[in-house]
Parts: C-alpha cells; sequence; structure tokens
C-alpha cells in the first residue's frame, strides 16, 4: 500500500514537471526576439523599438533595407518628434534620438535629395550635430553638381577694408567673409583651419593672429563644396617703437641777462608723430614724420659753491599715432659745462678784481 502511493506521488510530479518545461518551450518559441544593432530584446511598439530597428536596417546597403528604415523612423516620428541627445525611454535609460538626421541619410542614400536635405536641416534646427551637417553638405553637394561649370569661385572680404593695417598689439584679429554660391565648406587661415560645419553660402571668420614687429603676412584661403579654391592676403604692420629723437647741437645764449643753453634736434617716426612734450610743455603735431625741434636746458649754479653748476636735465616725450612713446632726458655736454664754469671763474675773477680796485682806491 505505501509503495503504491509513493509510486503515484512519483508519476504526478513527472507529469508536472513535463507540462512546465513544455509551457516555457512554447513561450520561448512565440515570443519573437529583435536584435536592434548591439541591443536586444522584446519589441513592445514604443517609439526607440523602431528608432533602433531602423538604425539597424539602414546599415544594411539595399533597397529594401533601407525604405524598411524610413518607414520605421517616420512612425518613431510621429510618436516622439524632436531629435535631441540623451532622451529618456523608460527609467534610467537614455538614448540620442535623432529621427530626422537619420531619416534624411536615407533618403540620401536612396538618392531623393530634396527630401534629404529638408531632414537634415530640420534635425539642426532641433538640434545640432557634426554628423547631420556633414550628410547636409554632401547632399548639396550632389545637388550642386550639374550647375558645377557656372558657380563662380569664392570671394573674400576682410573687414575693416584697410588694405595694411598699422598696429602695435601682440596680436591682430583678422576679420572677414567668405562668399560663394558653391556653399563655402572650408577656411583656412594661414593653413589652420577655421573650425564650423555647416556649409552656407555666407561664413564669417574672426581669428587673433600673433603677429611680430614689422610686415605680417596673414593668407586666408576659402574653398566650396564643388572644390572650387580663393586665396587673399593681407599684410599687417605692426609697430612697437615710439618715435626716434635725435639731438644735434647745443649752443649758448642769453635770456634776460643769464646764460643759458640751447639745443637743436629732430624728432622723427615712420608711423607718424603725434605729439612732442617738452620740459613738461605740449606741442601736437599733425601726423608729420618729421619734425624739428629746439628746447632748452635750465641751468642753475649753486649759491654755496658759486663754481658748482648744476645743469638740470630737459625731459622729452614723443608719442606717434599709435601711442607708442619715446621718453629722453638730456643732460648738458661735458665740455660745454666745463665751458660754462671757465667763464663763471673768470666773471668772479674779474668781479673780485674791480671790487680790490675799488677799494685800493
Amino acid at each position: 500500500m505505501l509503495k503504491r502511493e509513493m509510486a503515484t506521488k512519483r508519476s504526478f510530479l513527472t507529469q508536472a514537471v513535463r507540462a512546465i518545461s513544455t509551457v516555457l518551450l512554447i513561450a520561448i518559441l512565440i515570443v519573437p526576439s529583435f536584435t536592434f544593432g548591439s541591443e536586444s530584446g522584446t519589441f513592445r511598439g514604443k517609439w526607440w523599438n523602431y528608432y533602433e530597428r531602423a538604425l539597424a536596417l539602414a546599415e544594411k546597403p539595399d533597397r529594401e533595407s533601407l525604405d524598411k528604415a524610413i518607414s520605421d523612423l517616420k512612425k518613431a516620428i510621429s510618436m516622439r518628434d524632436k531629435d535631441q541627445r540623451m532622451a529618456r525611454t523608460y527609467g534610467m535609460h537614455f538614448i540620442d534620438y535623432f529621427p530626422h538626421r537619420e531619416l534624411g541619410i536615407c533618403y540620401s542614400k536612396i538618392g531623393d535629395v530634396n527630401q534629404a536635405i529638408r531632414e537634415l536641416e530640420e534635425s539642426l534646427r532641433m538640434e545640432e550635430s557634426a554628423k547631420a551637417s556633414f550628410y547636409l553638405n554632401k547632399t548639396k553637394k550632389l545637388l550642386l553638381e550639374p550647375q558645377k561649370q557656372y558657380i563662380a569661385p569664392p570671394v573674400i572680404n576682410f573687414e575693416p577694408q584697410t588694405p595694411t593695417p598699422l598696429i602695435n598689439n601682440l596680436f591682430f584679429k583678422v576679420k572677414g567673409k567668405a562668399l560663394g554660391k558653391g556653399l563655402i565648406s572650408k577656411i583656412f587661415i594661414n593653413n589652420e583651419p577655421y573650425r564650423f560645419d555647416k556649409a552656407q553660402e555666407e561664413i564669417s571668420f574672426e581669428k587673433n593672429i600673433d603677429v611680430d614687429d614689422g610686415r605680417n603676412t596673414i593668407i586666408v584661403r576659402a574653398e566650396d563644396l564643388l572644390g572650387n579654391k580663393t586665396e587673399k592676403t593681407l599684410t599687417v604692420t605692426v609697430k612697437r617703437e615710439g618715435p626716434t629723437i635725435n639731438v644735434f647741437s647745443f649752443f649758448i645764449a642769453e635770456s634776460d641777462g643769464k646764460k643759458i643753453v640751447k639745443a637743436n634736434g629732430e624728432v622723427t617716426d615712420r608711423a607718424g608723430i603725434q605729439s612732442i612734450i617738452i620740459n613738461g610743455n605740449t606741442n601736437n603735431v599733425n601726423n608729420v614724420k618729421s619734425f624739428p625741434i629746439t628746447f632748452t636746458i635750465p641751468l642753475e649754479w649753486d649759491p654755496n659753491a658759486p663754481l658748482r653748476l648744476v645743469a638740470k636735465q630737459a625731459v622729452l616725450q614723443a608719442s606717434d599715432i599709435l601711442n607708442n612713446t619715446t621718453m629722453a632726458e638730456v643732460s648738458l655736454p661735458a665740455g660745454l659745462l666745463q665751458v660754462l664754469i671757465d667763464e663763471k671763474k673768470s666773471e668772479i675773477e674779474k668781479k673780485k678784481h674791480r671790487e680790490e680796485e675799488i677799494e685800493k682806491a
């Protein structure tokens, strides 16, 4: 009796295990599974399911796969329209979601240029990406190719339109625009690429260029989608030194019965002189390259030591039109100083001699 009951229980357990195994096998067979790129999972008809399946299909070169990818992308867009980075799918799961961009790329692959451009520009309007710009440029090039022979090379305009700028800075800001019906796709400034992604009829550029004293040549090159190129050169002259102050001669003169020393000289500057200050007195100069100067060196005799001449310095300051400044302190030449001392000594001796003569008389 006991053996019969145990056999019955074993038979029931065996049948239960077989039933569970059968159910699991059926479930595995009837639930479809899809692979989207590197992600596997159940297709639940969500916007991200359509988007990921479209990405996998778009990798295949055949037209049927591309048509299916286009259909899936349109479905994804109908459920979630906006291209964006870090779009939340569920929970804490996020993906970069660019259905308009990928749809534009698919249209480009099947040769529907106008639809491709429309979708790629829509993607860039929503969220900029280098990939969208790359394929937009590539697609627009296809549109321009038949007109290639009628499209002129790019034009480069500098701002401001100064032919040879004159500056005193450590750098020069080269600024301008490149224009062309072939859509400007590349700009190089002194062989360094100027960064932008989307080719356009007009691209503004601006960059600081290190410059050295003297003449500096800046070369800007622009290229359009069709390979047409234009190069334009800008020469920048850098001047960081102030005007040159030259003193040619000194001479002794009299003023109010006293001896004074005057000097003649000249201030020169290749850019143009703006002002000259001599002993605190300002002379505004009208942007000339050369200007003659005459100035006085103040003299002062020491009352406690009659033969000690304190010759003060004349202070000169000259500025050019770029505000570069040169300062100079002009002293009395030693030889002329000795002449003045000797004359003073002679005067003192003569005065003493006269006083002695008076006393004797």
